[in-house]
């Protein structure tokens, strides 16, 4: 049993930590032969999850390699494998004591490293070796860290780990609020209050850095100051989702992007990433620095719109090989784009190429006393960051009005948006070559329109989510709902739509919308649903498909659908303003707007949205992504029983964890309805059980229930179904549920024909084994022949969680 008590002592362990985005995080090295990082460190965030996978690792009968061990726990420990800087760091190593075969490299070099590296190692060990190897002892003493009374524990009978949780607990809660001076990942560690930093801080700042064999020959540190200049500088940022992104581009023979503008939101992990960058020696082609910066600054890279952008050039200032382009040319058109440029150079190749000091001088901005730096030494390179970022937070509040990422730039204080902002919106837009015959400006007045309909809504990922299908000849689903949560990035990819000169085919554009809002395509469940349809108004071509019908299967579906037509072809196609009418949804006044002038198109933005306005807080009953609707109380179960509200989400697989508490822990496990009876999926275990399945694949598709048997009857117990999006369903037991009769709750959503994925939560508790004996035709249906089995006795208490997925 002795590696059922080691996982036992993992998971309650684990039960004495915060397991959090932001608290906790555990991984785990399984050793034998190798050592084999099992769980990274970033992997859960979920305590449930966490132990689930804890319960899944499988018991190998290898040899012993302690130095396998430490090296892939050092491996653990980098930051590709979840490691944090400035985060207390702990391993708690478990094994017999058995000696490892010689020929196996000496391990204790490795834990020195592990330690050194501000690791604290516990130790636990079992003693049934020791006699036979002292040296065993010893090295076990050896790995674990200094003093040894709280670091090192030998036991004799590993059914007693539990024992040591609260002690080593207890040591790591003395120092769990510091990071150890000696840790590598901690790039500085003081005391001293942080910086005030300046509240304009939303920048996009771009290192151009020089990697040229020359950096180094002039001092062989060069390379080094360059990072430490670096890194130091991102300390006086605040390096954020909404404040200050970085990239880096190298360049000798070329340039080349190494670190995008969106890569990193997190100060120490962009230093970490500094850090890795490494030295060439290559030529020197400013040319090609500057044309990487250009192609940085593209929103495909990271870059915002309506942010200011910087870039600071360090270069040691050597002339370029006369086969590269000018760089001049490149310098000015990365300046006029709206990117301050500061350049660090140094002088040691000046007084043979006064050339090159022009040149600098050149890619530099305006007024060079703030924007170029002159250095015989860059061991002094920290130097310049306080002067930069003095000239920064001059301009940090503001856009440069050259700069072509601002689609607009104003002082005004932004709308005041509606907290009920959570909607799947999508832009019919027509790109039929009669649309700019009307006006040549009439595609750029629909984009506009749509750019500013996007500033109106809060775009992010548990807000306002927005997608564009074009038509002409056909429909076209170019931007999925799902597919930005930057409001920034979505309006560049607005921008990029291109106009097409093709017929106009309303049905392929209702088609595309029904398919634009599939899960499968980003739209959300229980989430307000709306297209703004925009055309000229031009009459079909007769070959296509009556749109009317889609329209209506659109509309049914519980999508509002506002139109906006051009007034143009009406007098032509009298038919045509009675389509737009029929695509439009009821309530004409508000839902479809004519116009003479797509030049005014943004004035139907407010008026769009103040309809918008009084929906979004609901949920359209007619929503079929609306799997429950309903504003009712849960029921209460008699005893005090209490079944919480069941959300289950379709559209991917979905690893679901069953757990129920309890003293002692129950067995759980899933079943699968199988010819009339539940089949079990996987072996009962202790406290917590997984299954993963796809509600959209046919092959998945069934009634699944979730038990748990073995309950002590004098005790309260929950069930609690979760998967990584939240918890579906909590069943809370009384203390005495023997007392109670066998009930079950039955809630149905209506059938739709039309659509995969309904859902049927049957809550059945209190079944005892006098339930699982007899008849009751419920009971059997649930539980069928592995109640008896998993019901020891008279009297225990099995509860269930059914939930049904079907096609």
């Amino acid at each position: 049993m002795n590696w059922e008590y080691i996982l036992g002592f993992a998971k309650s362990f684990v039960d004495q930590l915060v397991i959090s985005p932001d608290g906790a995080h555990v991984g785990v090295v399984l050793f034998g032969n190798n050592g084999q990082l099992k769980i990274k460190l970033n992997e859960f965030t979920d305590a449930d999850l966490l132990k689930a996978a804890i319960d899944r690792l499988e018991f190998k009968d290898q040899r012993t390699n302690y130095y396998g061990a430490l090296e892939e726990a050092k491996y653990a420990f980098k930051p590709a494998n979840g490691a944090r800087y400035n985060v207390y760091k702990v391993a708690i190593f478990i094994t017999d004591g058995d000696k490892a075969n010689e020929r196996y490299t000496d391990p204790q070099p490795t834990a020195a490293d592990l330690k050194n590296s501000g690791v604290e190692v516990f130790v636990i060990s079992h003693s049934h070796y020791f006699s036979k190897n002292e040296s065993t002892k010893t090295l076990v003493e050896t790995i674990a860290s200094e003093h040894l009374v709280e670091h090192l524990f030998i036991s004799d009978d590993f059914g007693n780990l539990t024992n040591y949780v609260q002690m080593i607990k207890d040591t790591m809660d003395k120092k769990s609020c510091a990071t150890p001076t000696n840790n590598p990942f901690a790039t500085s560690i003081t005391t001293e209050t942080p910086p005030t930093l300046n509240p304009c801080s939303r920048v996009d700042l771009l290192f151009i850095l020089d990697i040229s064999g020359s950096i180094n020959i002039i001092d062989s540190m060069n390379w080094e100051y360059i990072l430490g200049f670096a890194k130091s500088f991102v300390d006086q940022l605040v390096i954020s989702r909404n404040g200050a992104h970085v990239g880096v581009v190298l360049f000798g023979n070329n340039g080349v992007l190494v670190i995008k503008l969106n890569e990193f939101t997190d100060a120490d992990l962009l230093k970490a990433a500094i850090d890795r960058l490494e030295f060439k020696d290559q030529r020197t082609n400013y040319y090609g620095a500057l044309e990487e910066a250009k192609y940085a600054f593209k929103p495909a890279n990271g870059a915002r719109y309506n942010v200011y952008k910087v870039a600071i050039f360090i270069t040691d200032g050597d002339k370029a090989n006369e086969r590269y382009t000018d760089p001049q040319p490149t310098a000015a058109d990365l300046k006029n784009s709206g990117v301050e440029v500061f350049v660090i150079s140094h002088s040691h190749y000046f007084s043979k190429n006064e050339s090159t000091k022009t040149l600098v001088e050149t890619i530099a901005s305006e007024h060079l006393v703030e924007h170029l730096f002159i250095s015989d030494d860059f061991g002094n390179l920290t130097n310049y960051v306080q002067m930069i970022k003095d000239t920064m937070d001059k301009k940090s509040c503001a856009t440069p009005t050259n700069n072509p990422f601002a689609t607009s730039i104003t002082t005004e204080t932004p709308p005041t948006l509606n907290p009920c902002s959570r909607v799947d919106l999508l832009f019919i837009l027509d790109i039929s070559g009669s649309i700019n015959i009307i006006d040549s400006m009439n595609w750029e007045y629909i984009l506009g329109f749509a750019k500013s309909f996007v500033d109106q809504l809060v775009i992010s990922r548990n807000g306002a989510h927005v997608g564009v299908v074009l038509f002409g000849n056909n429909g076209v689903l170019v931007i999925k709902l799902n597919e930005f949560t930057d409001a920034d990035l979505l309006k560049a990819a607005i921008d990029r739509l291109e106009f097409k000169d093709q017929r106009t085919n309303y049905y392929g554009a209702l088609e595309e919308a029904k398919y634009a809002f599939k899960p499968a395509n980003g739209a959300r469940y229980n989430v307000y649903k709306v297209a703004i349809f925009i055309t000229d108004g031009e009459k079909a071509n007769e070959r296509y498909t009556d749109p009317q019908p889609t329209a209506a299967d659109l509309k049914n579906s519980g999508v509002e659908v506002f139109v906006i037509s051009h007034s143009h072809y009406f007098s032509k196609n009298e038919s045509t303003i009675t389509l737009v009418e029929t695509i439009a949804s009821e309530h004409l006044v508000e839902h479809l707007f004519i116009s003479d002038d797509f030049g005014n198109l943004t004035n139907y933005v407010q008026m769009i949205k103040d309809t918008i306005d009084k929906k979004s807080c609901a949920t359209p009953t007619n929503n079929p992504f609306a799997t429950s609707i309903t504003t009712e109380t849960p029921p209460t179960l008699k005893g005090g029983l209490h079944a919480t509200e069941v959300k289950i989400e379709y559209g991917r697989s979905k690893t679901i964890n069953c757990s129920v508490t309890g003293k002692p822990p129950p067995n759980v496990q899933w079943s699968r309805l199988t010819d009339g009876k539940y089949r079990k999926l996987n072996n009962a275990s202790k406290g917590h059980s997984l299954v993963e399945f796809d509600p959209f694949k046919e092959t998945d598709a069934g009634k699944y229930m979730c038990s748990a048997s073995y309950l002590d009857v004098e005790t309260s117990w929950t069930i609690r179904v979760n998967a990584d999006d939240g918890v579906y369903a909590t069943i809370d037991a009384p203390t005495t549920p023997s007392e109670q009769p066998y009930e079950e709750i039955d809630s149905t959503v209506p059938t739709r024909d039309d659509r995969p994925g309904e859902s049927v939560r049957h809550v059945y508790q209190n079944a005892t084994t006098a339930d699982a004996s007899d008849s009751n035709e419920n009971y059997q249906r649930l539980a069928g022949d592995r109640a008896v089995q998993n019901v020891p006795s008279e009297g225990s208490n099995l509860g269930g969680l059914w939930v049904e997925f079907s096609n």
